[in-house]
Parts: structure tokens; sequence; C-alpha cells
């Protein structure tokens, strides 16, 4: 499962929405990790998320978000408990609670919050997509919280999410919940 989970920087494209996403190298918090930049297609920054892969875990310090004018809004800083063990086999759960600080700018206040991630790991699945074929990307399941709802992401190596849905209580794709790689700028 890490390879799903590594990112390869340099990885480009755009997705269902238009966003141009970009993987690179990053410092958060002090700390290396790789960010998948998000800018809007006007142009403007809309967030970057951070996350690397270390031993048998997926580790996720946290992201910065910015206003729709590109300006920079909040930051929010993960406990070291925002992780996943990636040492599952299909059909296995995991269920991580950590700690997300949230800094909003301008008025520099904080608010904290006590997190919980449930994912379960459905096994292995080729996945194409804006015409190239991911093999073996992660097919992931986890419950939204809300009227029985599930989102499904395949994650594939170096680029992450390549894509995802929500699904209804009754299983059913839910309208407008589609995300997908739609073209590749730069592969590894």
């Amino acid at each position: 499962m890490a390879a799903c989970f590594t990112l390869t920087a340099g990885v480009k494209f755009i997705d269902t929405y238009g966003a141009t996403q970009t993987v690179s190298r990053e410092i958060f918090e002090g700390k290396p990790t790789f960010g998948v930049t998000e800018m809007r297609t006007d142009g403007t920054l809309f967030g970057v998320v951070y996350r690397h892969v270390e031993g048998n875990f997926a580790y996720f310090p946290g992201m910065v978000d910015y206003t729709d004018r590109g300006v920079y809004s909040f930051k929010e800083v993960n406990s070291a408990d925002a992780k996943m063990n990636l040492d599952l086999v299909p059909g296995q759960t995991v269920i991580n609670h950590y700690t997300a600080t949230r800094t909003y700018s301008p008025e520099n206040t904080s608010t904290v919050s006590s997190e919980t991630d449930e994912f379960t790991f459905n096994g292995f699945e080729t996945v194409t997509v804006a015409g190239y074929t991911f093999k073996n990307t992660c097919k992931l399941s986890s419950p939204t919280g809300k009227n029985g709802e599930t989102d499904v992401s395949w994650l594939a190596s170096g680029f992450g999410t390549v894509r995802s849905h929500t699904l209804n209580a009754q299983g059913a794709i839910m309208s407008g919940s589609t995300y997908e790689i739609v073209k590749i700028l730069v592969a590894p």
C-alpha cells in the first residue's frame, strides 16, 4: 500500500474542477514532506495539502488554505497521530484519532479540534483516467458521517488521488461527487 501514498515531485495534472494540481517537496512545520498545491482556473492559489510516507505509515501533517482571491486564510497543523498504517490487507479498517489546530488569518485566532478518520482498504484496482492507466491503485472507503454516505477514493503511486466519489446509503454514486484527473501535464 505504501506505493499508493508515495508522491512524486513534479507531477502535475488538471482535475474535474479545472484546477491544476502540482506535487512538490516541501517543508511544513520544520519537517520535510510533500505538498500537493491546487491552483484555481483563474490562477489563484486554493491551498496546499501535505503528506508523506515513512516506513509503513502515511503521515498527514496539515494544510494551508486560501480565499477565492488567493489570500492566505488559515493553516491547519495536525498532531503526529494524523497517520495511517499502510500494512493493511483488503477488507481491513483503521481508525485514527488526532488533534487539528487551525490558525486563522488575519485574525490570528486558533481553534483546536479532536478528529477521527476511518478508512477501509478495499484492495487494489486498475483505473484509467485521462487516457492513462494506473495499475494497482489502492481503493479506500471512508464513512462521511452523513446519512449513511461513503467516500470512495483510488490512490496511485506518484499522483495521490486519481479518482473519488461519494456513495449514498443505497450504494449509488451521488450526483456531482465524482472527482478525477482529466488531463496529465507531467507524469513521473
